[in-house]
């Protein structure tokens, strides 16, 4: 198999499974804004399992995850992927993860963006 380029390594940060590039959740640069808010749900799902006097592990069970997954969503690296991170909040409580998606499908913003786009109806007089 054919090692990959000096360079392609400092673009990708490693030349993946087998060879294959792919640029991992772990390399990819975030906003300080979304690493901000990844770190206070980590403390926030980190505050709700003591409160429940859950450890890492059974949360991670019950979750359906590797204890090493529960551990960055806790961290808040940014390395998890969406259904774990949702499967743990599940865990925590069924209906945060309902009203997450109701807000979503709300969405009050993208419904006024849509309507702006619509073309005015002009109505035409009838004799």
């Amino acid at each position: 198999m054919k090692k990959p380029s000096e360079n392609v390594m400092k673009l990708f940060g490693h030349a993946g499974i087998g060879g294959a590039l792919r640029r991992s959740a772990a390399t990819r640069p975030i906003s300080p804004a979304t690493a901000s808010a990844l770190k206070d749900m980590g403390e926030a799902i980190r505050n709700a399992r003591k409160a429940r006097k859950l450890t890492i592990e059974a949360l991670a069970k019950r979750a359906g995850i590797a204890k090493k997954t529960m551990l960055a969503i806790e961290a808040g690296t940014g390395s998890t992927s969406t259904a774990s991170l949702l499967e743990v909040i599940s865990v925590l409580d069924t209906g945060l993860v309902e009203s997450f998606v109701e807000s979503l499908r709300a969405d009050p913003v993208g419904k006024a963006l849509l309507d702006a786009r619509l073309p005015e109806r002009i109505r035409t007089e009838r004799f």
